[in-house]
């Protein structure tokens, strides 16, 4: 199997584990406060990595000080700020939207990686395009405003890009399973201490009720899913594996349709396949040469 390969059908694989991570999330905002689930989440989330780490027999990489610091703005990035947005967000719009509008991260994904050395071909172009257009297809319900929810869900994928550029970055001197074991533990811990600062503490009975909503997010899709997730991110270039893990709106949608009953329209079919063609496109398109980037280069 090639290299473009391997790292297509890891991406997919992700994405479909990925997939539940907005209905888990607008599920379990509504019994746990955003912050303090997504900082818990995030501890387990270190826990999971640092035991693939170690199984991996990667720990001594846990002293190349040298990645610390693309490792943490990888954190800030891809962590902190857009976990921050999107866990309250999710409190103020459907399970639907809240799936579909992660697709915003394509938007951003395009408009900046060619300042890191990805160029903006036209397959790159139509596979965005698609999929952007199956997203808009899922998402119109006959208004033109937007709810609070929704805009925060949209702004929390502002930072993916530069959060991916780092870990392009991290990956050239440390395995996946620090950069995610290092990460998640910055994350849960500014997460947990904005949760103290702000939030309103929940009873021990809902932890005791809802705790595998913590586990599910933290252990398998956090963990397992982003472990998989960076097998093939680091394989492909950032555009491509972006665009093939967006794939995952797809899969919770169908999630919420067939098992939890949630209604779907024509039009949202007809964004479904549009976005399935965006997604084929791009899945035939070749990574660009590292070397050619700004993230492999080093400069």
């Amino acid at each position: 199997m090639s290299k473009e390969t391997y790292g297509s059908l890891a991406v997919i694989t992700s994405a479909a584990i990925v997939s539940l991570f907005p209905i888990v999330v607008s599920k379990g905002v509504q019994v746990f406060p955003p912050l303090t689930f997504a900082g818990l989440s995030l501890l387990i989330t270190f826990v999971t990595t640092l035991v693939y780490s170690a199984v991996s027999g990667v720990l001594p990489e846990l002293k190349k000080t040298a990645a610390y610091y693309p490792i943490a703005m990888n954190a800030v990035c891809a962590i902190i700020v857009p976990y921050s947005l999107f866990f309250i967000g999710a409190q103020f719009t459907s399970s639907i939207n809240t799936a579909a509008l992660l697709l915003s991260e394509i938007i951003f994904t395009v408009l900046l990686t060619p300042w890191f050395g990805e160029n903006t071909s036209a397959s790159k172009l139509f596979g965005a395009g698609g999929v952007l257009a199956g997203a808009w297809l899922l998402t119109w319900h006959g208004q033109n405003s937007w709810q609070f929810g929704d805009l925060l869900i949209i702004l929390s994928t502002v930072t993916f890009p530069f959060g991916n550029f780092y870990a392009k970055r991290a990956l050239r001197l440390v395995h996946p399973g620090i950069l995610l074991t290092v990460r998640a533990g910055i994350g849960c811990v500014v997460l947990l201490l904005l949760a103290v600062s702000v939030e309103h503490w929940f009873e021990i009975a809902t932890l005791r009720t809802y705790w595998w909503f913590i586990v599910l997010n933290g252990a398998v899709i956090l963990g397992i899913g982003k472990i998989i997730w960076q097998l093939g991110f680091q394989r492909l270039d950032i555009s491509k594996a972006v665009i093939l893990l967006k794939t995952e709106p797809l899969i919770s949608i169908l999630i919420l349709v067939f098992f939890l009953h949630e209604p779907i329209t024509r039009l949202q079919l007809l964004g479904i396949g549009i976005m399935a063609i965006g997604v084929v496109v791009t899945w035939r398109r070749q990574s660009i040469n590292p070397t050619l980037t700004r993230y492999g280069s080093g400069l």
